[in-house]
């Protein structure tokens, strides 16, 4: 049985899959992994301009590639927890524009020092409340999974812009 997980957004692809982060948050994965590329397991990558599908029971994908990221389930089971220590550190209403060539925007609400303050070390930051506006949904039905989302992760080195909302 295939378990699909996680949701990944790169510049070229919509993927989803399965990421064993070994009991961690994906943010807390992604921010310390100590390789290049990210494994992934039961793989089906959507190609965003043309809308073809691939799929395989392994793949890996380059961290320098993710553009945002998303557990569908959470198998950490701290969705509680997180929601109460968080619940008013998102205050930064932002839209975040991707800085490839697709012009993907993320807009949601984010921790004020998410992006330059504290956390700049960190290579992921959350964004909550998000949507996202990118692919013709014409073309790939599949990216209406994560147009709307509860929170999004994403990775700062692929935010080009940055408006307070």
């Amino acid at each position: 049985m295939e378990i699909i997980k996680d949701l990944i957004l790169t510049d070229c692809f919509f993927i989803k899959c399965f990421i064993d982060t070994g009991g961690m948050r994906l943010s807390d994965y992604l921010d310390n992994l100590n390789r290049s590329f990210v494994p992934l397991k039961n793989v089906t990558m959507i190609d965003l301009d043309k809308g073809a599908s691939l799929s395989s029971h392994e793949a890996f994908v380059r961290m320098d590639e993710i553009v945002l990221a998303h557990e569908l389930l959470d198998v950490c089971g701290d969705r509680n927890m997180r929601n109460l220590v968080d619940a008013g550190a998102f205050s930064r209403r932002v839209a975040l524009h991707h800085s490839g060539g697709f012009g993907i925007e993320i807009s949601g609400t984010m921790r004020p020092e998410a992006f330059e303050g504290i956390d700049r070390e960190k290579c992921f930051f959350v964004v909550r409340d998000v949507e996202v506006v990118g692919p013709d949904p014409a073309v790939n039905k599949e990216f209406k999974l994560i147009s709307s989302l509860s929170y999004a992760i994403v990775n700062r080195q692929q935010v080009g812009y940055i408006f307070n909302q």
